[in-house]
């Protein structure tokens, strides 16, 4: 028939929500469509919300009983921190206050500090905070958290441009990651080709092929292994008249 035929979604792998106040609204969006709205018992949403919870979150309805009539009270709680606009404004503001000085030893670490800021930064704005409103404030404070060398060279830019904004700051950040990732990979590539260019040595065998010695070397090679270590005589050890004792030729043996 011309009917339209059910598709069967995946279904969705709800990632655990700990408080960060990035990470809420996708978690609220996500544990709407596949738990809050569909048709299933207020117990088992309010089981389900539980398990999903860690940290900070968890401990915001630790102290709600487990029951069906009380999943709409923890619900509402978590939506009233979470989702209020002004709680999370503060939230995201100390977070940016808080953030610990920059580590530049290895790249990840760099690009995960540079990301968290960027995101903090779009979460602002998200929620109507302009780079204005918190900018003069935050920028000194993120400025200070720089390695000595990004701070100095992001001052030579300040001056050079005479834009010191925000978005500046994170344009500057941004650009710099790139071109730390793009030194990291011509940096391996040029030892790949540092390994591929240095070719195996082959040791000549000449010398050990000299060495062996030939059919008619071998009576001179047994003469001159025939000098007994008793006597130093030119002859067999086993045949040796030198009169000692057992002990004293086992020492010398």
């Amino acid at each position: 028939s011309g009917g339209l035929k059910a598709v069967r979604l995946p279904k969705l792998q709800l990632k655990k929500f700990s408080g960060n106040p990035l990470e809420w609204q996708e978690f609220i969006d996500m544990f709407n469509v596949s738990v809050h709205e569909p048709d299933l018992p207020a117990i088992q949403k309010f089981v389900h919300l539980k398990s999903l919870l860690s940290n900070d979150a968890a401990l915001c309805i630790a102290n709600i009983e487990l029951s069906a009539n009380n999943y709409s009270i923890a619900y509402e709680r978590l939506s009233a921190r979470y989702g209020d606009e002004e709680r999370q404004r503060h939230r995201l503001i100390n977070r940016l206050v808080n953030m610990p000085a920059m580590d530049i030893k290895e790249l990840t670490i760099s690009i995960d500090y540079v990301d968290n800021l960027v995101s903090t930064v779009r979460a602002l704005e998200k929620f109507g905070v302009n780079q204005e409103q918190y900018g003069t404030v935050i920028l000194p404070v993120i400025e200070s958290k720089l390695p000595v060398g990004w701070r100095l060279q992001w001052t030579r830019e300040k001056e050079a441009t005479g834009d010191r904004s925000f978005n500046s700051l994170l344009s500057f950040l941004e650009r710099e990651i790139r071109i730390r990732q793009s030194a990291e990979v011509r940096m391996g590539e040029s030892r790949r080709v540092g390994q591929l260019s240095k070719a195996p040595e082959v040791k000549s065998s000449a010398k050990s092929w000299r060495a062996v010695p030939t059919a008619s070397a071998l009576p001179a090679v047994t003469r001159n292994n025939r000098k007994c270590i008793f006597c130093q005589g030119n002859h067999l050890a086993r045949v040796c008249e030198k009169k000692m004792s057992i002990a004293d030729r086992w020492r010398l043996v």
